[in-house]
Formats: C-alpha cells, sequence, structure tokens
C-alpha cells in the first residue's frame, strides 16, 4: 500500500468493500452463535469486551476503508469481490484471494477469543497475587513471575490478531494452505488440546522444588525455567503486530529469531522438561520412561508444527532468504563450527 494516495475515492467499490467486511462479521457471529464451544461462559469476558467495541468499529470502518482503498496497489480486493457477488451476484474471478480471506477470518475468528480470555485470566491471576500479604516463597513468586511473563505474550497476540491491517503493512499475505498444518496447531490450543493434554498427560504430579535439595538449586533450576519462558515470550514480542498462527505477516528476522528460526517452539518445549522433571519419579523407572515417551509426543506436535510453518513460509522469498541465512549464520551453525574448529586444533602436550 503507498502512502499517498493513488486514485480518487470511488464510492461504489467502497461501498462493495463495506458490504463484504459486514458480510464476514455476519458469518463469524453466525458461527459463534452456533457452534456451542463459543456460549461456554470461558468466553464471557470476549463477549462484553465485543459488545462494548463492535459500535465503534463499524463506526470507524467506512473511513479506514475509504483511506486505504486509495492507497492500494489493487484495489479489487476479496472485500470488494464479494460486495459485488452480494449487489449483482458477480461470480469472484480471483478464488485463492478469497480462499485466503476465508482462512484468514477462521485464524482470527477462533484465535482472537482464546488469547483475550487468556490475557484476562493471567490479568486476574497477576491482580490476586497483587492482594496477597507479602512473605518470601520461592513457589509464590516464580508463579507470579510467570504469570507477569504469559501476560505480555498473550497482549501482544490480542495486540497482533485486532490490528491486522494493510494500513500498517501487517496484513495476512498468505495462510496455512494444508489440512495437517491446521491440525497440529489447534492441537495445541482449546478446546481441542484438553483431548491432547488427556492422552498425552506426563506430568508426574511432583513438585520441581520438591526434587531439588537445597534453596540454592532451586533458585538455579527456577531461574532456568523463567528464562525459558522469558525466550518464549521475546519471541512473541519480536513479532509485534504481526503476531498470528497459521499465517505469513511478514518475515521476523529480529530478536531471537537472529540466532535460530523456532525460539518459541525451543524454549517452550525445554521448559515443560524442566518444570515437570518427567524422568525423576517415585514410581520407578518405567514410569520415568513412559512420562518421558509421553512428553517426547507432545514435542513431537510442535515439530510438526515448525515442519508445516516452514513448508507454508517457504513459498515466500523472504523466508528462504532468512532460511538460508541461518543455516549459515544461525547459533546451531556457529557451534558446529566451533566444535569442527576445537576438533581440528592439534592437542598440546607439555613435559
Amino acid at each position: 500500500m503507498q502512502a499517498k494516495p493513488m486514485r480518487a475515492l470511488e464510492v461504489e467499490r467502497v461501498v462493495r468493500k463495506l458490504i463484504g467486511f459486514i458480510v464476514t462479521l455476519t458469518t463469524i457471529a453466525a458461527v459463534y452463535w452456533i457452534v456451542p464451544e463459543y456460549r461456554r461462559g470461558f468466553y464471557a469476558p470476549y463477549w462484553a469486551a465485543l459488545y462494548d467495541t463492535l459500535p465503534e468499529l463499524l463506526v470507524a470502518a467506512p473511513f479506514y476503508v475509504a483511506y486505504v482503498d486509495r492507497r492500494q496497489t489493487d484495489p479489487e480486493d476479496s472485500y470488494a469481490e464479494i460486495g459485488a457477488f452480494v449487489l449483482s451476484g458477480a461470480v469472484p474471478q480471483r478464488t485463492e484471494q478469497i480462499r485466503q480471506h476465508v482462512r484468514g477470518w477462521i485464524v482470527k475468528g477462533f484465535f482472537l477469543p482464546l488469547m483475550f480470555v487468556y490475557l484476562c485470566s493471567t490479568l486476574g491471576s497477576i491482580l490476586a497475587g497483587l492482594e496477597q500479604p507479602y512473605r518470601f516463597d520461592i513457589m509464590r513468586w516464580h508463579a507470579f513471575a510467570i504469570d507477569l511473563l504469559f501476560m505480555v505474550d498473550v497482549l501482544v497476540a490480542v495486540v497482533g490478531y485486532v490490528f491486522t491491517l494493510r494500513v500498517l503493512d501487517n496484513h495476512i499475505r498468505t495462510v496455512e494452505p494444508t489440512v495437517f498444518g491446521w491440525l497440529v496447531c489447534l492441537a495445541c490450543y482449546e478446546p481441542i488440546n484438553a483431548a491432547t493434554r488427556a492422552y498425552l498427560n506426563y506430568e508426574t504430579g511432583a513438585n520441581w522444588t520438591a526434587v531439588m535439595p537445597s534453596p540454592a538449586l532451586q533458585v538455579f533450576w527456577g531461574s532456568a525455567i523463567l528464562f525459558c519462558i522469558l525466550i518464549f515470550v521475546w519471541s512473541t514480542v519480536s513479532f509485534g503486530l504481526r503476531f498470528s498462527n497459521l499465517t505469513n505477516r511478514g518475515i521476523i528476522t529480529c530478536g531471537p529469531y537472529r540466532w535460530i528460526k523456532h525460539p518459541a517452539y525451543v524454549s517452550k518445549n525445554l521448559s515443560w522438561w524442566l518444570v515437570s522433571l518427567p524422568f525423576l519419579t517415585a514410581a520407578g523407572p518405567a514410569e520415568a520412561l513412559r512420562h518421558s515417551a509421553i512428553l517426547l509426543a507432545l514435542n513431537a506436535i510442535y515439530a510438526l508444527r515448525a515442519i508445516t510453518e516452514e513448508c507454508h513460509l517457504s513459498r515466500d522469498p523472504d523466508y528462504v532468504a532468512y532460511r538460508d541465512y541461518i543455516s549459515e549464520n544461525g547459533a546451531v551453525a556457529q557451534l558446529k563450527r566451533l566444535f569442527a574448529k576445537a576438533s581440528r586444533s592439534p592437542i598440546r602436550r607439555s613435559g
């Protein structure tokens, strides 16, 4: 999209786009109304916020659409085609553009309610923690720090899903095209992750502080967990307004992505090993092996997410360049060169 207007205001096309936008919102609302999942009290905070902000959104929409329409390189977008179909029955010519439109709104319609409810939940936990009288308890303050980090994480996610705008150049370019890519992603989120967790319940019930023999080791281990969560949240923050699952809204190369392609997945999965310690259980080595195998299976889901995301993003030349750069200059590549150099160095002997 250009910074300066490229054409005069064309009211007819703006009207078509507004109709396409209203049809899109109406369809999403109908799905929310029909699907039982969205009638749960779990989503009550989202509905309250939506009812409060929807009037302002509808008032601002005509001005935003008119502003963007004059600056788009190709103004005949999916909204315009949907509007033309509603007004005159004109069959959309750009079917792939319509498919991307539908998939993009499914992503937003699914993830925005979840992230908003998660944000309200973590904010509630933080406020409840602040209201408690002060006392030193490593588990209490550790949990508070994790809640604070996760609040930042979901806040960025909510802002990213809300402000998907061409004017900010963070609009959706493409959406994950495969059913398998969608399945491995959705398996990690409600309501599907309830079944995932039921089958892949790796937790032993042991408290990691109970395993640590000294306060110093507890502080060290707790700090390692927080470090993993910090990397995870830093990865989300690096996306900024471009955060979104299952989409390409521009390739991210800053933050921890300068050194590794999937820092969020790596750090999150590592934190689960540090928190649950499935290999340390009083039930014996067989149970330790079983719980470790279950957690490995959960890790495999995230590995599949990484693989499907790379296949999707590899259609973007910018991602191909980024992937090649990481292969040559990323953390793993540098470690390999370091070890190779060390192995070639002559062994010095004294005496």
